[in-house]
């Protein structure tokens, strides 16, 4: 697939005044059968409510890479997948991405999905670059988190006795 097949889409979530959280239906119904590549956030009050506004660049799933029909509400266990020291990096990272997606007012999965973070957890990048490689990590993640996941990386390997502690 090349870029010509990447589409643009614009959605605005307004923020749930009693819930205190912003409302990610459209963004929830928009992603099935859509591979997110990158998603770059903007922030602003429309009539006196605090609005986000989501640029999303992605493309279509095609038929094949679907999940199966049979079952529409089994989801993929990333974590059963993963070795120990995997799991330990996952669960890290897992916990840090509810921390900051609340401090964002963000869905979890805005953050990080558990398919990237599983991805994190066995390539183990070094790099901002490294991190452009993982599916559905573009320039907007990497610059809102690359640095806090690399340090997750790195701490996870020094607990794992797998790099000098420098």
């Amino acid at each position: 697939m090349g870029r010509k097949d990447m589409k643009l889409k614009l959605l605005a979530l307004r923020l749930d005044p009693a819930a205190g959280v912003f409302d990610d239906t459209a963004l929830a119904d928009f992603q099935e059968g859509r591979e997110i590549i990158d998603v770059s956030d903007y922030l602003f009050n429309y009539e006196g409510l605090p609005t986000l506004a989501l640029l999303i660049r992605y493309r279509d799933i095609e038929e094949d890479f679907l999940r199966p029909t049979t079952d529409q509400n089994t989801r993929k266990d990333w974590r059963s997948d993963l070795g120990p020291d995997e799991r330990n990096l996952y669960d890290a990272l897992r916990n840090w991405r509810l921390d900051r997606s609340s401090r964002d007012g963000l869905p979890k999965y805005m953050v990080l999905t558990n398919r990237q973070m599983a991805a994190i957890a066995t390539t183990r990048p070094s790099s901002l670059t490294d991190l452009h490689g993982i599916a559905g990590i573009g320039d907007a993640k990497v610059g809102s988190y690359g640095e806090d996941i690399l340090a997750l990386v790195k701490a996870s390997l020094i607990s794992e006795n797998r790099v000098p502690q420098s």
